[in-house]
């Protein structure tokens, strides 16, 4: 009987502990059911021609309630559209004006883009206003955006800050105005930037950006500062159109397509140092600038700087160019240099039929391919007219190498034939100081064209060159004298003149053997072939050809003191030829 009591009490307890786990669990689930995100699993996407699924706020503005339906209906949010709009363009409002029907809170713009349900709301049309006026700072960095952000001729009174903001989309901010500074440090934009459509900045920062697609910039204006240093754009960057630009620095940037300036004005310092652009950089089309850097540049294509105008020096010292570098046309002010020292270009084409070139050209080390196309040898070299017109003109082009010559035309105007070696030599005599550099790279050119004697003629004139400006009392003055006349340097045919002086030096031992009588007194040598023999013998260094001359002929007259300056000669001679043969003295 104990046992049966016991068992129910047992049953009666299992049954209420169950009871109570099983109120708890649906205590547990209602209480997460209630705090669960009340727009998960919900969508709130408004399909094409619906309304707007997601009210606005009370607490939002007028201006912004009605933005917020049109954006989320896949609609651009027009300010010009509305029935009460006033003419509006915000490149030319004072900040004293006030537009409250067209005013947008920082706070309106963030929290459409970034907090739920609104974020999720916006359609694949993403954010599109016109004509806004936003007065507060906006503060948008580290945000992410899947959608694209068009705000267009908007007038923006103070920063921007877009620092490190990720977008798998675009943005464009055509035609507004920006009166304070824009950051946009390390952004990421997937698809484009765009900054055109006579929009007008102050200072704008795009330092280490990576943009997706390209950056449009053209007929824009900044007055402040442009930093794009490191930036990284894979496809190109249009900075074009009659854009107005101040300060510009692309240092270490990294172009993949091209960059294009044309028609623009940079009015303060353009740096491209060590930036490297995959395909042409475009700085032509009458584009203006003061002084530009581009030291340590890579272009993978080409360079276009025709028609342009430089105000102050253009520095592309070290600068790779794969094709072309075209400078028909460039004008420059008298006090700006065109520096292309320890430069590597493909083709370099000069013309210049009106304009004003630099007054000095520096290119030392600079190493190019082709000088406008040698091919065309009728045609006028635009240096040669370029030389004519400045006096005194000093270019430096030492180190200056390439790997073909062209000539460009220039009219019906004849320039230097294949031999014509003494219009090189004219030009090349306008670098100073002296320099063999330029002359051996010239020569090299011409000797691979197949003009083997008119690159001896240029390496000769360099010797010359070397010799007239070196000191008389100096060594190098005497060792350059006597490569001159004993072997010509060692070029071409002037190896020839070692010869001849051992044909003279032969003619005059046997006329001192003649007239001292010396050839009556020796067996050995006095018919007239022995005594030619004799002279040659003793020319030789080293090899004797007949023993006796050495053993019964002893000569007493003023001969033998000729004979010893005879054989000195022989050694001189021998060295001097060797040394030619073996290039030593070249």
């Amino acid at each position: 009987m104990a046992q049966a009591k016991f068992a129910v009490v047992a049953t009666s307890a299992v049954t209420f502990f169950i009871s109570i786990c099983v109120m708890l669990a649906s205590v547990s689930s209602a209480l997460a059911e209630n705090t669960r995100d009340p727009y998960e699993h919900k969508s709130y996407l408004a399909l094409p021609n619906q309304k707007c699924k997601i009210p606005p706020p009370s607490k939002w503005t007028k201006p912004e309630k009605w933005v917020w339906k049109e954006i989320c209906e896949g609609k651009v949010a027009d300010f010009d559209f509305r029935p009460d709009a006033r003419p509006f363009d915000p490149r030319k409002q004072k900040d004293s004006e006030n537009w409250s029907d067209r005013t947008l809170r920082s706070s309106f713009l963030e929290t459409i883009l970034l907090h739920e349900p609104f974020r999720s709301a916006i359609p694949r049309q993403g954010v599109h206003i016109i004509g806004a006026c936003f007065p507060e700072p906006i503060d948008l960095s580290d945000a992410s955006i899947d959608r694209p952000l068009k705000l267009s001729l908007s007038l923006f009174r103070s920063e921007v800050d877009m620092r490190r903001l990720r977008t798998s989309s675009f943005i464009s901010l055509e035609g507004s105005k920006f009166n304070g500074e824009l950051d946009m440090d390390s952004v990421t934009v997937e698809g484009s930037l765009f900054m055109g459509d006579k929009a007008e900045f102050q200072e704008v920062y795009l330092i280490n950006a990576k943009i997706g697609t390209s950056i449009y910039i053209d007929s824009s204006k900044f007055n402040g500062r442009l930093d794009m240093d490191s930036v990284t754009v894979e496809g190109s960057l249009f900075m074009w159109n009659e854009a107005e630009f101040q300060d510009v620095y692309l240092i270490d940037a990294k172009i993949g397509t091209s960059i294009d300036m044309g028609s623009s004005k940079f009015n303060g310092e353009l740096d491209m140092d060590s930036v490297t652009v995959e395909g042409s950089l475009f700085m032509w089309d009458e584009a203006e600038f003061q002084e530009v850097h581009l030291i340590d540049a890579k272009i993978g294509t080409s360079i276009y700087m025709d028609n342009s105008k430089f105000n102050g020096d253009l520095n592309m010292d070290s600068v790779t160019v794969n094709g072309s570098l075209m400078m028909q046309k460039a004008s420059f002010k008298n006090s700006a240099r065109l520096l292309l020292r320890h430069s590597n270009v493909g083709t370099l084409t000069l013309q210049d039929n009106k304009e004003v070139w630099p007054k000095i050209l520096r290119l030392e080390g600079f190493t190019y391919q082709g000088l406008g196309g040698m091919d065309e040898i009728n045609h006028v070299d635009p240096l040669k007219e370029w030389l004519k017109k400045h006096k005194p003109y000093s270019p430096h082009l030492g180190g200056f190498t390439y790997q073909g010559l062209s000539l460009v035309t220039e009219g019906d105007q004849e320039g230097p034939s294949k031999h014509e070696s003494g219009w090189f030599e004219e030009w090349l005599k306008k670098h100073k100081p002296y320099s063999p550099q330029p002359y051996r790279q010239l020569a090299s050119v011409l000797r691979t064209s197949g003009q083997g004697g008119t690159a001896n003629d240029i390496l000769f004139a360099s010797r010359n060159r070397e010799l007239e400006e070196s000191n008389m009392l100096e060594g190098k003055w005497w060792s350059l004298f006597l490569l001159k006349i004993f072997i010509g340097y060692g070029y071409g045919k002037g190896q020839l003149l070692a010869l001849g002086w051992a044909g003279a030096l032969l003619l005059i031992g046997f006329s001192v053997l003649h007239l001292t009588k010396e050839r009556n007194r020796h067996e050995e040598i006095h018919k007239s072939w022995d005594t030619l023999f004799y002279s040659l013998d003793m020319l030789l260094p080293i090899i004797r050809l007949r023993e006796l001359h050495y053993k019964n002929v002893d000569l007493k007259t003023g001969a033998r003191y000729y004979f010893y300056f005879h054989k000195i000669m022989g050694y001189v001679l021998t060295f001097f030829l060797i040394a030619a043969l073996s290039g030593l003295a070249s």
